[in-house]
């Protein structure tokens, strides 16, 4: 199994677009197969083929939505271990394809999250609520209360992004963002946590 889901992997992107839908298919053939294998396989690979196989796994959240929230709770062990939690988080990214709706594990990952919104290291804060705006469901008033607290986050970069996730749930304007914040946000990169 793992020398061909590897060689598939080596060759995505020389695919077309129609050869990238055939070999997603394939890999989540070759995962369904071999569901127990996957997870040390993914621990091997590289952030590039990890998305691949996320992209392919995520059109079955039927069969996956286990493998997806252990993942999650493997990340965030990872980057507390880590000397540059951010390089481990990224891995975060990946959820996108991850229909919250049929994800079966959407309020746990949720809780998972919230508890990271208090680590000290800002990297947690940001993917914890990037995590937080993606999954949780409409109307979670605790969400926007947690938002709302990193407002006035230590951390500009978390400020901003309090500010942007608030803005996008509530679509009021309600929320400011000091001028100060602003400038930082145009000049400097609220993304990065290296």
């Amino acid at each position: 199994m793992k020398d061909k889901l590897l060689k598939i992997l080596d060759e995505f992107y020389d695919l077309s677009e129609a050869g990238e839908e055939n070999a997603l298919a394939k890999i989540l053939k070759i995962s369904n197969k071999n569901p127990s294998e996957i997870s040390d396989i993914v621990k091997e690979l590289k952030t590039d083929d990890i998305s691949i196989v996320y992209e392919a796994l995520a059109a079955d959240m039927k069969n996956w939505s286990d493998f997806f929230l252990n993942e999650a709770k493997r990340i965030i062990e990872l980057a507390k271990k880590s000397d540059i939690p951010a390089d481990v988080l990224v891995y975060l990214d990946e959820f996108i394809n991850i229909d919250p709706e049929e994800f079966k594990y959407s309020d746990e990952l949720v809780d998972m999250m919230k508890k990271e919104l208090k680590n000290e290291h800002p990297a947690f804060r940001y993917w914890a609520m990037s995590m937080i705006a993606d999954f949780r469901k409409e109307g979670d008033i605790l969400s926007t209360k947690l938002f709302e607290n990193h407002l006035t986050d230590p951390d500009w970069r978390l400020r901003y992004w309090a500010y942007i996730y608030l803005n996008e749930i509530r679509e009021t304007g309600k929320y400011k963002l000091s001028l100060m914040d602003k400038i930082r946000s145009k000049i400097l990169k609220p993304y990065k946590f290296n």
